[in-house]
């Protein structure tokens, strides 16, 4: 029994990455195909909060996104009908950093990519183990609640316990990822002036 739960977390944690990759695809070229309109209008502030080394700005932007998919993650964990909204969650958030990743890349080429692995990369990295680690172990529980409630097949009360453990962990590593994040950009925010 226990071979097959870590198989499942395993293939867990493989269909989230695939999705969240798939995300970053999917936004790459709806950025290539569509560089106007409310979602350029959303990139372009996202990127200048990012290029103009507001400390602050790029904090609350950084760890409200973060908060509020492990809080949408955390409630739909908790449902016994949540996975298909946790499995969205994770390929849209990859669908949003596609999307970034691209219109750098399209509106500054080399330079662009150079500011995306300076300021971003390693925030976006550790935000999507966090984001695909914590999504599997939501749907671990939401399934689990699932069985319990329409299958009569007992779940134990300390999975619920641990999960919002989980949340505390997880929102305060992406609290520090954040103030990496907001750091990075005050550090070298300087070294480009992409306009």
């Amino acid at each position: 029994m226990k071979m097959k739960k870590i198989n499942l977390s395993k293939n867990l944690y493989l269909l989230l990455a695939f999705l969240y990759l798939m995300g970053n695809v999917i936004g790459a070229l709806y950025a290539q195909k569509h560089s106007e309109g409310y979602f350029s209008y959303f990139i372009s502030g996202y990127l200048q909060d990012h290029l103009s080394g507001d400390f602050l700005a790029v904090f609350s932007i950084s760890f409200l996104s973060m908060l509020l998919c492990n809080i949408i993650l955390l409630i739909t964990g908790l449902s016994s009908i949540g996975m298909p909204v946790i499995v969205t969650a994770v390929a849209v958030k990859g669908i949003a950093v596609g999307m970034i990743a691209a219109s750098l890349y399209i509106d500054q080429g080399l330079k662009g990519i150079l500011a995306e692995m300076l300021l971003l990369w390693l925030p976006w990295v550790v935000q999507a183990i966090i984001l695909i680690s914590y999504g599997a172990n939501s749907i671990i529980l939401s399934s689990g609640i699932f069985s319990n409630m329409f299958l009569h097949n007992s779940i134990r009360a300390n999975n619920a316990s641990r999960f919002v453990r989980q949340f505390i962990i997880y929102s305060s590593i992406g609290l520090a990822v954040s103030i990496l994040e907001a750091s990075f950009s005050v550090l070298f925010s300087g070294l480009f002036n992409l306009a």
